[in-house]
């Protein structure tokens, strides 16, 4: 495999792993306990497409959710959200009607995709409006699903599905702010992100297999350097990795830090990518003054 062929799942917002059966008995979970003068927590790493044969997830995980009052998602998708969340997507991430995806990609770029979409039995008509970061994440979620994977069991959604009718949703992100990220990439960060994103599609499986079983098994180790060793081989997608890992990492930890309570303890799930690293939410929960224990 060559260096080229490492990026796909890494770039596609962290948004597609999934895969896997039991967890070992001596396994670790993607699960953190925070406790602080400001209140305490417990952090939950995310997948956001899973299968079914996930759940239901590990006791521990399932007692910490039932000690908590509150929680909290980068954004509510649950099932009475979604209608109004693919509108908003539709009107942010496709162009005008006289206008074209190929007005704003190069043709190598263009063929590339129109080549993909047909792969998947699609034709690029279809998608002609689509913006090159809207067309990127649409072939990943095809690609997931082709590959078995479900958002409906995605470990955010599953916790939205099951929160008792009391239970306090409290967002970090939220759907538009997501959007808009993604709509605020320049014209040259938007077709990088769809080439290197269908360039890898060949190569997701195993990619997406390796960090489901790290985030199975709690190796925090083995999921940073999975999620990090691209953009070390490539440093042309710096920018990238920063606008849509690092610089959200930031603003997430803010945010928790704002929601955490004295009065009840805040179950957070939030994408397993942005908890790891030295700049990873529990990096920086750490170097606020809170104690984090991985569970």
């Amino acid at each position: 495999m060559t260096k080229f062929k490492r990026t796909w799942t890494k770039l596609a917002v962290i948004a597609a792993m999934a895969a896997g059966i039991t967890c070992p008995l001596d396994a670790r979970h993607f699960l953190w306990s925070v406790k602080g003068e400001q209140g305490s927590a417990y952090i939950m790493g995310s997948i956001h497409l899973l299968k079914k044969d996930y759940f239901p997830l590990p006791a521990a995980i399932r007692n910490a959710f039932a000690e908590c009052g509150a929680l909290a998602v980068e954004a509510d998708i649950s099932a009475d959200k979604m209608a109004g969340a693919a509108l908003m997507q539709m009107q942010l991430g496709m162009y005008a009607e006289d206008d074209s995806l190929k007005n704003h990609v190069s043709t190598k770029t263009w063929q590339l995709a129109e080549r993909k979409l047909s792969e998947l039995g699609m034709d690029i008509k279809g998608f002609s409006r689509f913006k090159p970061w809207m067309l990127a994440l649409t072939i990943v979620s095809m690609e997931m699903m082709r590959m078995g994977f479900d958002p409906r069991w995605g470990v955010d959604r599953y916790f939205l599905e099951i929160a008792p009718e009391e239970m306090e949703i409290l967002e970090l992100e939220g759907l538009k702010s997501q959007m808009e990220l993604f709509n605020g990439f320049s014209e040259a960060m938007s077709e990088r992100f769809l080439f290197f994103n269908i360039q890898e599609s060949e190569n997701a499986r195993k990619q997406v297999e390796d960090m489901v079983a790290a985030w199975f098994t709690g190796d925090i180790d083995a999921m940073e350097s999975l999620l990090t060793r691209s953009i070390q081989d490539h440093p042309e997608l710096t920018d990238l990795y920063d606008k849509i890992v690092y610089q959200r990492n930031r603003s997430m930890t803010e945010r928790i830090l704002e929601l955490l309570s004295a009065e009840q303890k805040l179950f957070v799930v939030v994408g397993a990518a942005h908890l790891v690293g030295d700049k990873g939410i529990i990096s920086r929960l750490r170097g606020r003054g809170y104690l984090v224990q991985q569970l």
